[in-house]
C-alpha cells in the first residue's frame, strides 16, 4: 500500500510515503526537467546512471499517501487481472487485500536497486510481470520478471510524475501509467499503444463498471478515457471548479501546506454501480472532505455529484476503502482516528480512536477486519462491529517500517528494520521473519497468488521473497 498523503497545513509530504521528507529527493525534483524525452524502452544491458539519493531523513512528514473484494462479482473488477497485484492497491476498493492464501514462512528471493524515489506500491501482471515506477534520471518504470528479478525493460518516455503513481494492469496486461504531461497504455514488453495529454500529474487509475480508464489529477480534475484508445469519454470534470493547477510536481509530491494539490489520494470505485469516493483538499479551508460522485456510462457517459462528508477534520485523510458489499467505506480523518461512513448516504457510523495518525490507507478483509497502517513502530487491528468498532490488538514489539497488507488465511505482511514480517492478523503476533542484512522501508507492498511478496524501498530498491 502505498502510503499516501492526506493532511493539510501541518503535514509536509502530500504524496510521498516516506515517513521522513528527504532533502537529495527536493534536490532532485527542483533540478530535474519536467519535459518529456523521446521514447525509448531500455533493455537490462542498459544501466542507467543514476544520482544516488543521500538517505538523511530530516523531517517528519505527519502522513503519507491508493483481492477482487469490493464488489467482486461483476463489473469493474471483471476488467482487472484474476490474480496478482494489479494496481496500487490491489483492487476497485482499495483494499490492500488479497483472496488467495499467503505463506507462513518466507525466505529472501531477490534483490534490484535502480536507485531514484519510489513513492508507491509495485504491481503484478497476470504474466507475473512487475512493475515500478520512480522519480529520476533516465527510466522512471521498469518491468521485472517478478520470480527472478532479473529487469526486462524500463522507460524513459515518462518523467517525474510517474512516480505519483502505481503501473495499473488490465485483463488482456495492457499497462497505463501517467505523468505530469499525459496517460499511456503500453503492451507488456513496453511498447506504447496511445497516448493523452492530460493536466497535472494523475493519481493511480481504476477502471469504470464498462470499462473505461477513471482517475483524478492533484489539480482535482478527474478524467475517463477509453482503455483501448485513449479517447476522452466525457469532457474532464473539475471537482473544484477554478482551483487550477498546482505550482510545481514538487509542491505535490513533497509538501503542500496551501492545499493546492486538491486530491491527494487514489479513488475507489464501487464496481457495480459506478459510484465512487475520493479525498479532497477545499483551498482555503481547514478540513478535508469525502466526496461521493457517480459514473454513469453508455452513449452520453456523465459523472454527478451524490453526496460529501466533512468527516476529515485533520485534512483529507487517505485513500477511501469499500467494504466487500459495497455498502461501507473506511478511512483516517486526518488526525487518531479510523472511521467508517455509510456508502450510500455519507452518513458516519462509528470513528474509533487508534491513538496515532496513520501514514496511510487501512488495509480491509472482506470480514470488516481493519488494520490501519502503523507509524513509529505500533499497528492496531480493529474489528467493524456494525454500529461501533472493537479493538482486536495492539503490536508494538515489533519497528515496523511499512504498510501491512492482508491475505485469505487471515496473514499480514510488512517490513521492518530486521526484514519481512509475517503477522497472524487475528491476533497480531509475528509468526516469521526473513531477515535481511539491511533495514527495508516499505512504500508499498505487493503480494502475488503463489505467495510471493515484495516490498518496493524509499530509494528505489525492490526485494523479493518467496515461500520458505
Amino acid at each position: 500500500m502505498s502510503r499516501e498523503q492526506g493532511k493539510r497545513g501541518s503535514m509536509q509530504c502530500l504524496m510521498a510515503r516516506t515517513v521522513h521528507e528527504n532533502p537529495s529527493i527536493c534536490s532532485i525534483l527542483r533540478n530535474s526537467s519536467l519535459s518529456t524525452p523521446m521514447i525509448t524502452v531500455r533493455t537490462k544491458a542498459l544501466k542507467a546512471l543514476i544520482v544516488i539519493l543521500i538517505l538523511v531523513l530530516s523531517a517528519a512528514c505527519s502522513d503519507h499517501s491508493d483481492s477482487n473484494n469490493a464488489g467482486d462479482t461483476s463489473g469493474a473488477n471483471s476488467y482487472y487481472p484474476e490474480e496478482n497485484w494489479p494496481n496500487i492497491h490491489r483492487d476497485a476498493g482499495n483494499t490492500d487485500s488479497i483472496p488467495s492464501d499467503g505463506a507462513t514462512a518466507l525466505e529472501f528471493a531477490w534483490s534490484a536497486k535502480v536507485g531514484g524515489i519510489t513513492l508507491a506500491a509495485p504491481t503484478i501482471g497476470p504474466d507475473d510481470q512487475l512493475y515500478i515506477t520512480l522519480a529520476k534520471s533516465g527510466c522512471t518504470v521498469y518491468a521485472f520478471d517478478s520470480h527472478s528479478g532479473e529487469e526486462q525493460w524500463c522507460l524513459e518516455v515518462t518523467d517525474l510524475g510517474a512516480a505519483a503513481s502505481s503501473v495499473l494492469i488490465d485483463k488482456d496486461n495492457s499497462l497505463y501509467i501517467g505523468d505530469t504531461t499525459a496517460m499511456r497504455s503500453y503492451d507488456a514488453s513496453g511498447q506504447l499503444r496511445w497516448e493523452t495529454p492530460i493536466v497535472a500529474a494523475p493519481i493511480s487509475a481504476q477502471f469504470t463498471p464498462d470499462g473505461h480508464l477513471i482517475f483524478t489529477s492533484f489539480s482535482g480534475r478527474i478524467y475517463v478515457l477509453d482503455r483501448q484508445t485513449g479517447e476522452h469519454v466525457i469532457t474532464p470534470y473539475d471537482l473544484v471548479p477554478g482551483a487550477g493547477t498546482p505550482g510545481s510536481l514538487l509542491t505535490c509530491l513533497v509538501g503542500d501546506v496551501s492545499g493546492s494539490c486538491v486530491v491527494p489520494n487514489t479513488l475507489a470505485i464501487d464496481a457495480n454501480t459506478g459510484v465512487f469516493y475520493i479525498t479532497v483538499n477545499i483551498p482555503s479551508e481547514p478540513s478535508g472532505i469525502v466526496a461521493a460522485l457517480r459514473y454513469t456510462g453508455g452513449s452520453t457517459s456523465t459523472i454527478e455529484p451524490v453526496w460529501q462528508s466533512s468527516v476529515l477534520t485533520g485534512g483529507s485523510g487517505a485513500s477511501i476503502v469499500i467494504s466487500a458489499d459495497g455498502t461501507r467505506l473506511y478511512g483516517n480523518d486526518g488526525a487518531d482516528n479510523t472511521y467508517a461512513l455509510d456508502a450510500a448516504t455519507g452518513e458516519l457510523l462509528w470513528l474509533y480512536p487508534i491513538g496515532y495518525t496513520p501514514i496511510g490507507s487501512p488495509s480491509v478483509t472482506p470480514n470488516g477486519r481493519i488494520i490501519p497502517a502503523p507509524l513509529n513502530g505500533v499497528a492496531v487491528a480493529i474489528q467493524d462491529q456494525g454500529d461501533h468498532a472493537e479493538r482486536l490488538w495492539t503490536q508494538s514489539g515489533t519497528p515496523f517500517n511499512g504498510l501491512l497488507v492482508q491475505t485469505g488465511n487471515d496473514l499480514a505482511y510488512t517490513s521492518s528494520e530486521k526484514g519481512a514480517i509475517i503477522l497472524n492478523a487475528t491476533t497480531g503476533e509475528v509468526i516469521g521473519i526473513a531477515e535481511l542484512d539491511i533495514p527495508v522501508t516499505t512504500e508499498g507492498t505487493a503480494l502475488s497468488s503463489d505467495g510471493m511478496v515484495f516490498f518496493a524501498e524509499a530509494t528505489g530498491s525492490l526485494y523479493g521473497f518467496r515461500k520458505k
